[in-house]
């Protein structure tokens, strides 16, 4: 049996949030049971503009993030099919919905959008994922780089509701930290250490102590052990769908100091592979955003640099070393979407090609596209669109 109720209704010159389709996606049939129970996905399929009642951008999404709000558990994916539709707005209802907006160029495609997505749907084992952050003593959070919805805690920390995970797939957060106070701290020796440097007449090492950040615990040659420090701890909350019970998980995140950065044959600072990758893809979806409303504007130019910029950077960083072939692929992904949508800023469906790649890399999940297909399809994705038959 699966997990969800798939129903079509149709949606011909109508208000796109008070039509049909939004009262059984959200269960407002069947006595009005708002979430119910189980998972449930809205899929809306169009090949046009909202037309009627409500019309404006804003007001929709605001409609529809009102509405999922008293309906936990339900998501909302867009499949615009044409040339005609408007990618942005199908793309942001997508983003207010936590589901993927898929750009569908021929009627033909279809089909496999729908198992791309009804695959994704089959493979959730995660439901209502949070995750929450507390700073350790000395430690700041600056800034949080995510699509999801955050609010700030009592102990300076953050939390982030995630939604569903699919097997096989990763969200990343990216969080931006301010360790100045905690380098403070541990850039002065401890007693032993001071009453150690005494006796044998050494001075400690001057200068500010950095973070290394890929955490390795290798000794380099003719240094000390590094002394790992708690930047603060992770809280995983979630529904676990296979054994149907609520679990939480709490880890401490930990870094190792160092004297000094590592570097590679150019100088360039090395970091975490993931970190480094993860980076590349939250500031090519930024490019992208201020180039399509730069394009919309008719600052054509403006988005080219801002596209050339964000391609040239992700270039850059696949050359970074310490990087494992797989992140060098991912970021060679994202840098052809980006140098792409330059290119198609020109063409009729260039608004929808960027706004694809934008919620594509923004959600890390998978559109049919090639680079959603490469770098957040799951096994089960893959093994449904293979198969389907409609």
């Amino acid at each position: 049996a699966l997990p969800f109720k798939l129903r079509s209704q149709p949606l011909l010159r109508c208000s796109l949030a008070h039509s049909a389709l939004w009262r059984a996606g959200l269960g407002e049939e069947e006595g009005g049971e708002g979430g119910g129970r189980g998972l449930r996905h809205v899929f809306l399929l169009t090949d046009g503009l909202a037309n009627a009642g409500i019309t404006e951008t804003e007001e929709l999404v605001s409609t529809v993030r009102s509405a999922l709000e008293g309906s936990p558990g339900v998501c909302v994916s867009t499949f615009g099919v044409g040339t005609d539709h408007d990618g942005q707005l199908l793309a942001r209802l997508a983003r207010a919905g936590g589901g993927s907006y898929y750009f569908l160029a021929e009627e033909e495609e279809v089909p496999w959008a729908f198992a791309d997505a009804l695959g994704g749907l089959l493979a959730v084992s995660a439901q209502n994922v949070s995750l929450t952050f507390t700073p350790a003593l000395g430690v700041t959070l600056d800034g949080i780089d995510t699509p999801f919805s955050t609010t700030t805690t009592d102990a300076g920390g953050c939390s982030v509701c995630v939604g569903d995970l699919q097997a096989e797939e990763h969200k990343d957060v990216l969080l931006s930290l301010d360790v100045s106070a905690l380098l403070e701290l541990h850039a002065r020796p401890s007693s032993d250490q001071q009453q150690l440097q005494e006796e044998e007449g050494e001075e400690g090492e001057e200068g500010a102590v950095m973070l290394d950040a890929d955490g390795s615990e290798a000794e380099r040659a003719g240094r000390p052990e590094r002394r790992r420090v708690e930047l603060g701890w992770l809280e995983l909350a979630y529904l676990d769908v296979e054994q149907g019970k609520f679990e939480r998980v709490r880890v401490s995140c930990e870094v190792a100091l160092a004297g000094e950065h590592e570097q590679d044959e150019e100088g360039r600072r090395v970091g975490n592979g993931e970190v480094v990758v993860q980076r590349g893809r939250v500031e090519a979806v930024r490019a992208l955003e201020r180039a399509q409303a730069a394009a919309r504007g008719g600052r054509n130019k403006e988005a080219q640099h801002e596209l050339s910029e964000a391609a040239q950077a992700l270039q850059a960083a696949q050359r970074q070393r310490g990087l494992s072939g797989r992140q060098q692929a991912v970021l060679a992904h994202i840098a052809h979407d980006v140098t792409h949508a330059a290119a198609a800023l020109t063409s009729s469906d260039a608004s929808r090609e960027v706004w694809g790649a934008i919620r594509c890399h923004e959600a890390q999940r998978s559109n049919l596209s090639d680079s959603g297909t490469f770098c957040y399809s799951s096994s089960f994705q893959r093994d449904l669109r293979a198969t389907c038959t409609f």
